[in-house]
Protein backbone atom coordinates (compact mmCIF):
# COMPACT_ATOMS: atom_id res chain seq x y z
CA UNK A 1 0.00 0.00 0.00
CA UNK A 2 0.80 3.49 -0.97
CA UNK A 3 0.08 6.66 0.78
CA UNK A 4 1.32 10.33 0.97
CA UNK A 5 -1.39 11.95 3.48
CA UNK A 6 -3.05 13.58 0.11
CA UNK A 7 -4.29 11.20 -2.14
CA UNK A 8 -6.51 8.46 -2.08
CA UNK A 9 -4.13 5.05 -1.12
CA UNK A 10 -2.82 2.57 -3.83
CA UNK A 11 -2.14 -0.85 -3.28
CA UNK A 12 -0.48 -3.65 -5.49
CA UNK A 13 -1.96 -7.14 -4.96
CA UNK A 14 0.76 -8.83 -7.57
CA UNK A 15 -1.48 -9.12 -10.23
CA UNK A 16 -1.93 -6.01 -11.30
CA UNK A 17 0.66 -4.15 -13.31
CA UNK A 18 0.09 -0.39 -12.22
CA UNK A 19 -1.96 -1.15 -8.77
CA UNK A 20 -5.10 0.42 -7.72
CA UNK A 21 -6.37 3.15 -6.33
CA UNK A 22 -9.38 3.30 -3.79
CA UNK A 23 -11.50 5.66 -2.25
CA UNK A 24 -12.64 3.53 0.50
CA UNK A 25 -9.51 2.90 2.33
CA UNK A 26 -9.08 6.18 4.27
CA UNK A 27 -6.31 9.07 3.08
CA UNK A 28 -3.47 9.04 5.91
CA UNK A 29 0.63 8.83 6.37
CA UNK A 30 1.75 6.16 8.50
CA UNK A 31 0.29 2.66 8.51
CA UNK A 32 0.68 -0.67 9.80
CA UNK A 33 -0.20 -4.04 10.00
CA UNK A 34 -0.65 -5.68 13.09
CA UNK A 35 -3.58 -8.06 14.38
CA UNK A 36 -4.83 -9.13 11.48
CA UNK A 37 -5.96 -5.18 10.30
CA UNK A 38 -4.27 -2.54 8.55
CA UNK A 39 -3.71 0.49 10.71
CA UNK A 40 -3.80 3.84 9.49
CA UNK A 41 -2.74 7.17 11.22
CA UNK A 42 -4.11 10.37 10.19
CA UNK A 43 -2.47 13.13 12.05
CA UNK A 44 -3.75 12.53 15.49
CA UNK A 45 -6.23 9.53 14.71
CA UNK A 46 -5.51 5.72 14.70
CA UNK A 47 -7.99 3.69 12.35
CA UNK A 48 -8.60 0.12 12.12
CA UNK A 49 -9.56 -1.45 9.00
CA UNK A 50 -12.04 -4.55 9.28
CA UNK A 51 -10.63 -7.97 10.08
CA UNK A 52 -8.27 -10.04 7.50
CA UNK A 53 -9.43 -7.24 4.79
CA UNK A 54 -6.95 -4.08 4.65
CA UNK A 55 -9.26 -2.43 1.46
CA UNK A 56 -12.42 -2.31 3.88
CA UNK A 57 -12.86 0.24 6.68
CA UNK A 58 -16.82 -0.56 7.94
CA UNK A 59 -16.85 -2.00 11.21
CA UNK A 60 -15.28 1.29 12.39
CA UNK A 61 -18.51 2.81 11.60
CA UNK A 62 -20.94 0.42 12.97
CA UNK A 63 -21.15 -2.38 16.22
CA UNK A 64 -19.99 -1.94 19.65
CA UNK A 65 -16.63 -0.82 19.10
CA UNK A 66 -16.70 1.64 16.05
CA UNK A 67 -15.04 4.71 16.41
CA UNK A 68 -10.85 6.03 15.74
CA UNK A 69 -8.65 6.35 18.22
CA UNK A 70 -7.20 9.79 19.03
CA UNK A 71 -3.31 10.35 20.59
CA UNK A 72 -2.39 13.96 22.16
CA UNK A 73 -0.53 14.86 19.51
CA UNK A 74 -0.01 14.28 15.45
CA UNK A 75 1.50 10.44 14.63
CA UNK A 76 5.14 10.26 13.98
CA UNK A 77 5.21 6.49 13.28
CA UNK A 78 3.54 3.36 13.82
CA UNK A 79 4.73 -0.66 13.83
CA UNK A 80 3.60 -4.17 14.90
CA UNK A 81 5.43 -5.32 18.06
CA UNK A 82 5.05 -8.39 20.28
CA UNK A 83 4.77 -7.45 23.92
CA UNK A 84 6.26 -9.13 27.10
CA UNK A 85 3.13 -11.24 27.27
CA UNK A 86 3.98 -12.93 23.82
CA UNK A 87 0.73 -10.67 22.48
CA UNK A 88 0.91 -8.77 19.62
CA UNK A 89 0.90 -4.84 20.16
CA UNK A 90 0.71 -1.93 17.65
CA UNK A 91 3.27 0.46 18.47
CA UNK A 92 1.88 4.34 18.42
CA UNK A 93 4.58 7.12 18.39
CA UNK A 94 4.23 10.63 18.49
CA UNK A 95 7.35 13.17 18.66
CA UNK A 96 7.14 13.24 22.39
CA UNK A 97 5.20 9.50 23.66
CA UNK A 98 4.91 6.45 22.69
CA UNK A 99 1.67 4.35 23.26
CA UNK A 100 0.19 0.52 22.20
CA UNK A 101 -2.88 -0.59 21.50
CA UNK A 102 -3.63 -4.64 22.49
CA UNK A 103 -4.40 -5.23 18.84
CA UNK A 104 -3.75 -9.03 18.74
CA UNK A 105 -7.55 -8.88 20.26
CA UNK A 106 -8.81 -10.23 17.34
CA UNK A 107 -12.64 -9.24 18.25
CA UNK A 108 -13.45 -5.89 17.54
CA UNK A 109 -16.59 -6.21 20.02
CA UNK A 110 -14.00 -6.77 23.57
CA UNK A 111 -11.74 -3.30 22.47
CA UNK A 112 -14.46 -1.65 25.15
CA UNK A 113 -13.99 -4.50 27.75
CA UNK A 114 -10.69 -4.13 27.46
CA UNK A 115 -8.63 -3.03 30.21
CA UNK A 116 -6.21 -0.94 28.84
CA UNK A 117 -6.71 -1.59 25.46
CA UNK A 118 -4.88 1.66 24.31
CA UNK A 119 -2.19 2.86 26.92
CA UNK A 120 1.16 4.50 27.57
CA UNK A 121 3.98 2.51 27.04
CA UNK A 122 6.59 5.74 27.57
CA UNK A 123 5.17 8.81 28.67
CA UNK A 124 8.07 11.07 27.78
CA UNK A 125 9.94 9.38 24.95
CA UNK A 126 8.96 9.68 21.64
CA UNK A 127 10.02 8.80 17.60
CA UNK A 128 11.25 12.02 15.61
CA UNK A 129 11.80 9.98 12.62
CA UNK A 130 8.90 7.38 11.44
CA UNK A 131 11.28 5.67 8.82
CA UNK A 132 13.72 5.00 12.29
CA UNK A 133 11.74 2.14 13.32
CA UNK A 134 13.87 -1.16 12.63
CA UNK A 135 14.02 -4.78 14.42
CA UNK A 136 17.21 -6.68 15.19
CA UNK A 137 18.14 -9.36 17.59
CA UNK A 138 14.36 -9.41 19.30
CA UNK A 139 14.88 -5.70 20.09
CA UNK A 140 12.56 -2.78 18.67
CA UNK A 141 14.88 0.35 17.65
CA UNK A 142 13.82 3.83 16.85
CA UNK A 143 15.07 7.54 16.50
CA UNK A 144 14.25 9.74 19.71
CA UNK A 145 14.38 13.39 20.13
CA UNK A 146 18.18 12.87 21.85
CA UNK A 147 19.01 9.53 20.40
CA UNK A 148 18.97 6.69 19.48
CA UNK A 149 16.41 3.95 21.93
CA UNK A 150 15.65 0.32 21.77
CA UNK A 151 13.01 -1.60 23.88
CA UNK A 152 13.92 -5.08 24.94
CA UNK A 153 11.30 -7.26 26.29
CA UNK A 154 12.64 -9.65 27.34
CA UNK A 155 15.36 -7.56 29.56
CA UNK A 156 13.21 -4.56 30.37
CA UNK A 157 10.42 -3.52 31.91
CA UNK A 158 8.07 -0.80 30.82
CA UNK A 159 7.72 2.79 32.10
CA UNK A 160 11.35 2.66 33.04
CA UNK A 161 12.62 5.86 34.59
CA UNK A 162 16.30 5.15 32.94
CA UNK A 163 16.35 6.39 29.20
CA UNK A 164 19.70 5.41 28.14
CA UNK A 165 20.37 6.04 24.39
CA UNK A 166 22.41 4.03 22.31
CA UNK A 167 24.38 5.92 20.11
CA UNK A 168 26.77 7.86 22.32
CA UNK A 169 29.68 5.83 21.15
CA UNK A 170 29.27 7.56 17.62
CA UNK A 171 29.66 11.17 19.04
CA UNK A 172 31.57 12.44 16.15
CA UNK A 173 28.42 11.82 13.64
CA UNK A 174 25.71 12.49 16.48
CA UNK A 175 26.71 16.01 17.33
CA UNK A 176 27.20 17.33 13.79
CA UNK A 177 23.44 16.33 12.38
CA UNK A 178 21.03 18.11 11.01
CA UNK A 179 18.38 19.99 12.81
CA UNK A 180 16.11 18.00 11.57
CA UNK A 181 16.25 14.65 11.77
CA UNK A 182 12.85 13.58 10.67
CA UNK A 183 14.08 11.75 7.64
CA UNK A 184 16.19 9.38 8.99
CA UNK A 185 15.73 6.01 8.00
CA UNK A 186 17.20 2.44 8.75
CA UNK A 187 17.16 -1.45 8.85
CA UNK A 188 18.15 -4.38 10.48
CA UNK A 189 19.79 -7.27 8.21
CA UNK A 190 21.58 -10.64 9.47
CA UNK A 191 23.75 -9.52 12.56
CA UNK A 192 23.63 -5.68 11.46
CA UNK A 193 21.88 -2.61 12.05
CA UNK A 194 22.10 0.65 9.94
CA UNK A 195 20.93 3.69 10.52
CA UNK A 196 21.31 6.82 7.76
CA UNK A 197 21.53 9.95 9.25
CA UNK A 198 21.63 13.50 8.13
CA UNK A 199 25.65 14.01 8.66
CA UNK A 200 26.85 17.99 7.98
CA UNK A 201 23.97 18.58 5.22
CA UNK A 202 20.09 17.85 5.18
CA UNK A 203 19.85 14.60 3.46
CA UNK A 204 20.91 11.29 4.89
CA UNK A 205 24.89 11.17 4.45
CA UNK A 206 26.05 8.90 6.94
CA UNK A 207 24.92 5.55 7.72
CA UNK A 208 25.69 4.38 11.06
CA UNK A 209 26.20 0.46 11.25
CA UNK A 210 25.76 -1.37 14.37
CA UNK A 211 27.64 -5.40 14.35
CA UNK A 212 25.76 -8.07 16.43
CA UNK A 213 28.58 -10.42 15.44
CA UNK A 214 30.43 -9.74 18.37
CA UNK A 215 27.74 -10.98 20.67
CA UNK A 216 27.15 -14.22 19.25
CA UNK A 217 29.73 -16.25 20.35
CA UNK A 218 28.60 -19.10 22.30
CA UNK A 219 30.52 -20.14 25.45
CA UNK A 220 32.77 -17.04 25.39
CA UNK A 221 32.24 -16.96 29.76
CA UNK A 222 31.98 -13.18 29.65
CA UNK A 223 29.26 -10.58 28.62
CA UNK A 224 29.38 -9.36 25.19
CA UNK A 225 27.54 -6.65 23.54
CA UNK A 226 27.31 -5.12 20.00
CA UNK A 227 29.70 -3.06 18.78
CA UNK A 228 29.21 0.10 16.56
CA UNK A 229 31.42 -0.86 13.17
CA UNK A 230 31.63 2.40 11.71
CA UNK A 231 30.41 4.80 9.21
CA UNK A 232 29.04 4.11 5.39
CA UNK A 233 29.41 7.13 3.15
CA UNK A 234 28.92 7.57 -0.69
CA UNK A 235 25.23 7.27 -0.95
CA UNK A 236 22.23 8.89 0.43
CA UNK A 237 19.67 6.76 1.40
CA UNK A 238 15.75 7.66 1.94
CA UNK A 239 14.37 4.44 2.38
CA UNK A 240 15.70 0.62 3.43
CA UNK A 241 13.61 -2.65 2.77
CA UNK A 242 14.72 -6.11 3.34
CA UNK A 243 13.30 -9.55 1.89
CA UNK A 244 13.95 -12.81 -0.04
CA UNK A 245 14.34 -13.20 -3.26
CA UNK A 246 14.59 -16.84 -4.54
CA UNK A 247 15.74 -17.57 -1.28
CA UNK A 248 18.19 -15.44 -0.67
CA UNK A 249 18.03 -12.70 2.17
CA UNK A 250 18.53 -9.05 0.19
CA UNK A 251 18.91 -5.80 1.41
CA UNK A 252 18.21 -2.60 -0.60
CA UNK A 253 17.82 1.14 0.33
CA UNK A 254 16.55 4.11 -2.37
CA UNK A 255 19.27 7.22 -2.28
CA UNK A 256 19.62 10.97 -3.88
CA UNK A 257 23.04 9.98 -5.27
CA UNK A 258 25.61 13.08 -5.52
CA UNK A 259 25.84 12.67 -9.00
CA UNK A 260 23.74 11.65 -11.59
CA UNK A 261 24.17 8.69 -13.96
CA UNK A 262 24.26 9.29 -17.65
CA UNK A 263 19.95 9.55 -18.01
CA UNK A 264 20.19 12.20 -15.97
CA UNK A 265 19.02 10.96 -12.67
CA UNK A 266 19.84 11.28 -9.18
CA UNK A 267 17.48 8.89 -7.72
CA UNK A 268 18.91 5.42 -8.07
CA UNK A 269 17.98 1.88 -6.15
CA UNK A 270 21.40 0.32 -4.27
CA UNK A 271 21.85 -2.88 -3.16
CA UNK A 272 24.23 -3.54 0.29
CA UNK A 273 26.02 -6.46 1.33
CA UNK A 274 27.25 -8.14 -2.16
CA UNK A 275 29.43 -10.93 -2.07
CA UNK A 276 32.02 -8.30 -4.11
CA UNK A 277 33.62 -6.09 -1.78
CA UNK A 278 33.90 -2.98 -4.65
CA UNK A 279 30.95 -0.57 -5.48
CA UNK A 280 29.16 -1.70 -9.06
CA UNK A 281 26.79 0.42 -10.93
CA UNK A 282 25.14 0.22 -14.17
CA UNK A 283 25.60 2.67 -16.98
CA UNK A 284 22.76 3.25 -18.92
CA UNK A 285 23.78 3.48 -22.64
CA UNK A 286 22.48 5.50 -25.66
CA UNK A 287 20.85 2.32 -27.60
CA UNK A 288 19.26 1.11 -23.66
CA UNK A 289 21.77 -1.64 -22.71
CA UNK A 290 23.65 -1.25 -19.60
CA UNK A 291 27.02 -1.75 -19.07
CA UNK A 292 28.41 -2.26 -15.29
CA UNK A 293 30.93 -0.20 -14.08
CA UNK A 294 33.35 -0.85 -11.16
CA UNK A 295 34.74 1.44 -8.03
CA UNK A 296 37.11 0.36 -5.30
CA UNK A 297 36.21 1.42 -2.19
CA UNK A 298 37.45 3.70 0.47
CA UNK A 299 37.56 3.34 3.56
CA UNK A 300 39.20 4.51 6.94
CA UNK A 301 39.91 4.24 10.36
CA UNK A 302 41.59 5.30 13.40
CA UNK A 303 42.77 3.78 16.37
CA UNK A 304 42.55 5.03 20.11
CA UNK A 305 45.82 6.46 21.72
CA UNK A 306 47.84 3.56 22.23
CA UNK A 307 50.36 3.82 25.44
CA UNK A 308 50.03 4.37 29.31
CA UNK A 309 49.33 7.80 28.69
CA UNK A 310 51.37 9.04 32.06
CA UNK A 311 55.17 8.91 30.45
CA UNK A 312 56.16 10.64 27.51
CA UNK A 313 57.63 8.31 24.69
CA UNK A 314 59.49 8.95 21.33
CA UNK A 315 57.47 7.45 18.47
CA UNK A 316 59.60 5.31 16.55
CA UNK A 317 57.74 2.93 13.86
CA UNK A 318 54.12 1.02 13.36
CA UNK A 319 53.48 -2.28 12.06
CA UNK A 320 50.29 -3.66 10.42
CA UNK A 321 49.08 -7.58 10.00
CA UNK A 322 46.75 -7.14 6.86
CA UNK A 323 44.70 -9.86 6.00
CA UNK A 324 41.88 -9.99 3.31
CA UNK A 325 44.34 -8.35 0.68
CA UNK A 326 42.57 -8.46 -3.11
CA UNK A 327 43.36 -6.89 -6.27
CA UNK A 328 45.02 -3.41 -6.14
CA UNK A 329 44.97 -1.88 -2.87
CA UNK A 330 46.41 1.89 -2.23
CA UNK A 331 47.63 2.64 1.29
CA UNK A 332 48.51 5.03 3.50
CA UNK A 333 49.29 5.11 7.19
CA UNK A 334 49.89 8.11 9.32
CA UNK A 335 50.57 8.65 13.24
CA UNK A 336 49.89 11.42 15.54
CA UNK A 337 49.75 12.00 19.57
CA UNK A 338 47.28 13.53 21.61
CA UNK A 339 48.10 16.85 20.15
CA UNK A 340 49.22 18.04 16.80
CA UNK A 341 48.35 16.73 13.26
CA UNK A 342 48.85 13.67 11.62
CA UNK A 343 52.30 12.88 9.90
CA UNK A 344 52.57 10.56 6.79
CA UNK A 345 54.96 7.27 7.62
CA UNK A 346 53.50 4.60 4.80
CA UNK A 347 52.33 5.33 1.42
CA UNK A 348 52.32 1.79 -0.66
CA UNK A 349 50.65 0.29 -2.98
CA UNK A 350 49.48 -3.62 -2.86
CA UNK A 351 48.82 -5.46 -5.74
CA UNK A 352 47.32 -8.82 -5.36
CA UNK A 353 46.13 -11.72 -7.96
CA UNK A 354 42.53 -12.28 -6.49
CA UNK A 355 39.94 -11.94 -9.26
CA UNK A 356 39.42 -12.78 -12.79
CA UNK A 357 39.40 -9.35 -14.53
CA UNK A 358 42.53 -9.21 -13.16
CA UNK A 359 44.52 -12.23 -15.21
CA UNK A 360 42.08 -12.95 -17.80
CA UNK A 361 43.02 -12.34 -21.71
CA UNK A 362 47.12 -12.09 -20.47
CA UNK A 363 49.93 -14.11 -21.07
CA UNK A 364 49.78 -15.88 -17.56
CA UNK A 365 46.01 -17.24 -18.44
CA UNK A 366 46.34 -20.71 -18.37
CA UNK A 367 48.74 -21.01 -15.39
CA UNK A 368 46.49 -18.72 -13.08
CA UNK A 369 43.70 -20.54 -14.51
CA UNK A 370 45.64 -24.38 -13.41
CA UNK A 371 45.73 -22.66 -9.52
CA UNK A 372 41.86 -23.19 -9.17
CA UNK A 373 40.58 -20.14 -6.86
CA UNK A 374 42.41 -17.62 -5.73
CA UNK A 375 42.69 -16.77 -1.98
CA UNK A 376 42.32 -13.15 -0.62
CA UNK A 377 46.35 -12.09 0.69
CA UNK A 378 48.21 -11.49 3.85
CA UNK A 379 50.70 -8.70 4.07
CA UNK A 380 53.10 -7.61 7.11
CA UNK A 381 53.71 -3.63 6.32
CA UNK A 382 56.61 -1.89 8.34
CA UNK A 383 56.37 1.91 8.11
CA UNK A 384 59.16 4.18 8.19
CA UNK A 385 60.84 5.90 10.97
CA UNK A 386 59.29 8.85 12.54
CA UNK A 387 61.27 11.53 11.34
CA UNK A 388 61.31 14.54 13.69
CA UNK A 389 60.76 18.22 11.83
CA UNK A 390 61.67 20.75 14.19
CA UNK A 391 60.06 23.44 12.21
CA UNK A 392 56.34 22.34 12.88
CA UNK A 393 55.33 23.59 16.07
CA UNK A 394 52.28 23.03 17.88
CA UNK A 395 50.66 25.98 19.95
CA UNK A 396 49.64 23.21 22.30
CA UNK A 397 53.23 21.92 23.75
CA UNK A 398 56.93 22.82 23.33
CA UNK A 399 57.41 19.21 22.26
CA UNK A 400 57.70 17.83 18.91
CA UNK A 401 54.95 15.53 17.17
CA UNK A 402 57.01 12.49 17.78
CA UNK A 403 56.88 12.72 21.67
CA UNK A 404 54.19 12.23 23.71
CA UNK A 405 52.49 10.00 26.41
CA UNK A 406 50.86 8.06 23.64
CA UNK A 407 49.87 7.86 20.10
CA UNK A 408 47.43 6.80 17.47
CA UNK A 409 47.43 5.47 13.84
CA UNK A 410 44.67 6.75 11.16
CA UNK A 411 44.83 4.10 8.39
CA UNK A 412 43.54 4.75 4.76
CA UNK A 413 43.00 2.61 1.96
CA UNK A 414 41.30 2.34 -1.56
CA UNK A 415 40.72 -1.27 -2.25
CA UNK A 416 39.76 -4.87 -0.54
CA UNK A 417 41.83 -4.35 2.95
CA UNK A 418 41.82 -5.35 6.08
CA UNK A 419 43.68 -4.83 9.41
CA UNK A 420 44.26 -7.38 11.79
CA UNK A 421 46.41 -5.90 14.30
CA UNK A 422 48.41 -2.98 14.68
CA UNK A 423 51.85 -2.18 17.21
CA UNK A 424 53.47 0.60 18.05
CA UNK A 425 57.18 0.68 18.57
CA UNK A 426 57.90 3.80 21.41
CA UNK A 427 61.57 4.36 22.78
CA UNK A 428 61.25 6.15 26.18
CA UNK A 429 61.78 10.09 26.67
CA UNK A 430 63.50 11.70 29.61
CA UNK A 431 62.74 14.38 31.24
CA UNK A 432 63.80 16.75 33.61
CA UNK A 433 63.21 16.60 37.16
CA UNK A 434 62.68 20.49 37.75
CA UNK A 435 60.75 22.76 37.99
CA UNK A 436 60.25 25.61 35.06
CA UNK A 437 59.06 29.07 35.49
CA UNK A 438 55.43 30.35 35.54
CA UNK A 439 54.17 32.44 32.74
CA UNK A 440 50.84 33.79 31.03
CA UNK A 441 50.37 32.65 27.29
CA UNK A 442 50.98 36.16 24.82
CA UNK A 443 49.18 34.37 21.99
CA UNK A 444 45.52 32.91 21.88
CA UNK A 445 45.84 29.40 20.47
CA UNK A 446 43.64 28.08 17.61
CA UNK A 447 42.97 23.96 17.13
CA UNK A 448 41.80 22.40 14.13
CA UNK A 449 39.82 18.91 14.12
CA UNK A 450 42.53 17.76 12.07
CA UNK A 451 44.95 19.46 14.45
CA UNK A 452 46.64 22.12 12.74
CA UNK A 453 47.22 24.83 14.61
CA UNK A 454 47.32 28.71 14.89
CA UNK A 455 49.09 31.15 17.36
CA UNK A 456 47.36 34.76 16.35
CA UNK A 457 46.96 37.67 18.40
CA UNK A 458 42.99 38.72 19.28
CA UNK A 459 41.68 41.88 20.61
CA UNK A 460 40.24 41.67 24.45
CA UNK A 461 37.11 39.38 24.44
CA UNK A 462 34.40 41.74 25.52
CA UNK A 463 32.38 38.90 27.59
CA UNK A 464 35.30 37.90 29.29
CA UNK A 465 36.38 41.20 30.11
CA UNK A 466 34.28 44.41 31.69
CA UNK A 467 34.62 47.48 30.00
CA UNK A 468 36.54 50.23 31.95
CA UNK A 469 32.96 52.44 30.58
CA UNK A 470 30.75 50.42 32.44
CA UNK A 471 29.18 52.27 35.27
CA UNK A 472 26.05 50.95 38.27
CA UNK A 473 23.78 52.69 39.84
CA UNK A 474 22.59 52.39 43.22
CA UNK A 475 19.43 53.00 44.87
CA UNK A 476 17.65 53.19 48.58
CA UNK A 477 13.70 53.17 49.27
CA UNK A 478 11.33 53.55 51.85
CA UNK A 479 7.84 52.64 51.06
CA UNK A 480 4.96 52.46 53.73
CA UNK A 481 1.78 50.27 53.01
CA UNK A 482 -1.61 51.09 54.97
CA UNK A 483 -4.04 48.22 56.01
CA UNK A 484 -7.48 48.62 56.32
CA UNK A 485 -9.01 46.69 59.68
CA UNK A 486 -11.75 44.24 58.52
CA UNK A 487 -14.10 44.88 62.07
CA UNK A 488 -13.56 48.58 61.80
CA UNK A 489 -13.09 50.87 58.81
CA UNK A 490 -12.17 53.58 61.06
CA UNK A 491 -8.86 52.09 61.79
CA UNK A 492 -5.71 50.91 59.64
CA UNK A 493 -2.54 49.06 60.02
CA UNK A 494 0.61 50.27 58.83
CA UNK A 495 4.06 48.77 57.86
CA UNK A 496 7.38 50.76 56.54
CA UNK A 497 10.44 48.83 55.34
CA UNK A 498 13.25 49.80 53.07
CA UNK A 499 14.93 48.35 49.68
CA UNK A 500 18.54 48.38 48.03
CA UNK A 501 18.79 47.49 44.29
CA UNK A 502 22.12 48.40 42.65
CA UNK A 503 21.26 48.70 38.11
CA UNK A 504 23.96 48.62 35.32
CA UNK A 505 21.42 50.87 33.38
CA UNK A 506 20.28 53.65 34.87
CA UNK A 507 19.86 55.40 38.74
CA UNK A 508 15.51 55.92 37.78
CA UNK A 509 16.15 51.78 37.24
CA UNK A 510 17.57 51.12 40.42
CA UNK A 511 14.98 53.27 42.04
CA UNK A 512 12.19 52.21 40.32
CA UNK A 513 13.29 48.11 41.20
CA UNK A 514 14.24 49.12 44.86
CA UNK A 515 10.38 50.51 45.11
CA UNK A 516 9.21 47.02 44.17
CA UNK A 517 11.07 45.24 46.53
CA UNK A 518 10.29 47.92 49.01
CA UNK A 519 6.82 47.80 48.50
CA UNK A 520 6.80 44.11 48.62
CA UNK A 521 8.43 43.83 51.87
CA UNK A 522 6.10 46.47 53.61
CA UNK A 523 2.93 44.48 52.05
CA UNK A 524 3.88 41.59 53.77
CA UNK A 525 4.94 42.73 56.93
CA UNK A 526 1.38 44.77 57.49
CA UNK A 527 -0.43 41.56 56.58
CA UNK A 528 2.09 39.63 59.41
CA UNK A 529 0.91 41.95 61.54
CA UNK A 530 -2.72 42.25 61.03
CA UNK A 531 -3.07 38.30 61.00
CA UNK A 532 -1.17 38.16 64.48
CA UNK A 533 -3.40 41.44 66.12
CA UNK A 534 -6.98 41.35 64.48
CA UNK A 535 -8.83 44.82 64.89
Amino acid sequence: MIQDGISYPSYWDGADKAGTQLSTIPVGYWMAYSGNRMWIADKNIVLASDLGDPTSFQERTTGTSRGDFSFSRPITGMTSYVGQDTSTRLIVFTDRSTFQLKSGILDRDQWVTTENFQSTLYPTVGCVAGKSIAFQAGQMWWYAQGGLMTSDIAATSYLSSQVLFKDVEMARAKRLMAADPTKICATGFENYLLYSIPYLQTLNSDTMVMDYAAASEWGSGESRFPAWAGVWTGTRPVEWTTGVVDGQSRCFHFSVDYAATNDGSFNHLWESFQPERVDSYLQINPDKTTTTLYNRIYSQFETQLLGDEMDLKKFVYAEIESTQIGGTVDLKVSYRGSKGSYNSILEKRILAVTADYQWENTPYESEIKNLGFLNSQYRRLTTESAQRNSLVSTCESYLTDDVDKAFSLLIEWCGEFGVEIVRLFMDPWQEKSTGVPQGDETQSCVVAQTGETLSIDLLPNPYEQQSANDNSYSAKVWKTVTLICNADPTKSISATASATFLSYISFEHAQEEAGVLAMQSATSAAQQFKAQNPC
